[in-house]
């Protein structure tokens, strides 16, 4: 694995509050003093940064994950909760870069391959990424179990929801399904400048090139 570090001086002015991650937990808040910052870029070979992002999880429904250029889910760890139900839950999603990216410390970077076009309701590779229920683990937990196959979709991990404080109780299981392939939804909506589908879609045919006979 080849990384190379890149520093870049940020001048901060005055007092900053931000906010990082760490790993899944809990959030800390750090403050930035009134100096001058080194920045620090990582340049990552193609699988070789894995990085982990904090989801809510609507229980119960199809969830569709934010994807990122340049990267692809890998795994996925919903948390498990008390005594007190609840209809929304915390987990994270695991992803690995698929090419080479430049990044900060503990953050997504950008790919240094150029992305194709798209057209409306599509995904590229990788960017469609569904959450599904797929019934109790109760059901099927001594037993082999085949599971849904969507065309174009492959599932990247799978995990369950328990609940109880003495005694774990099985809830929902859920896949994490990613397309493989750039799909095309037919019903969606754009927020804030992102194409939303909780719906499968279908691989989009690449056009043939037709090469002219010399």
């Amino acid at each position: 694995m080849k990384i190379k570090n890149i520093l870049t001086t940020v001048g901060v002015a005055g007092a900053l509050g931000s906010t990082i991650l760490t790993g899944c937990g809990a959030k800390e808040e750090t403050t930035l003093s009134d100096t001058n910052v080194e920045e620090e870029n990582i340049s990552y070979d193609a699988f070789s940064q894995t990085i982990s992002e904090v989801i809510n999880v609507n229980r119960n429904e199809i969830n569709q994950l934010d994807g990122h250029l340049g990267y692809q889910p890998v795994a996925i760890s919903l948390e498990s909760y008390g005594k007190v139900i609840s209809s929304l839950d915390n987990g994270c999603i695991y992803f690995v870069n698929n090419q080479d990216v430049v990044a900060n410390s503990n953050d997504f970077g950008k790919g240094v391959v150029q992305e194709e076009v798209i057209n409306d309701g599509e995904f590229l590779p990788y960017q469609h990424i569904l959450l599904v229920p797929v019934g109790k683990i109760d059901s099927n937990f001594y037993e082999n179990t085949t599971y849904p196959y969507h065309d174009g979709y492959q599932i990247m991990g799978a995990d369950t929801i328990t609940y109880g404080k003495v005694v774990c109780f099985h809830d929902e299981t859920y896949l994490l399904y990613a397309n493989t392939e750039t799909v095309k939804c037919t019903n969606y909506t754009v927020e804030d400048g992102k194409t939303r589908s909780t719906e499968f879609g279908v691989p989009v045919e690449k056009k043939k090139v037709l090469e002219k006979e010399q």
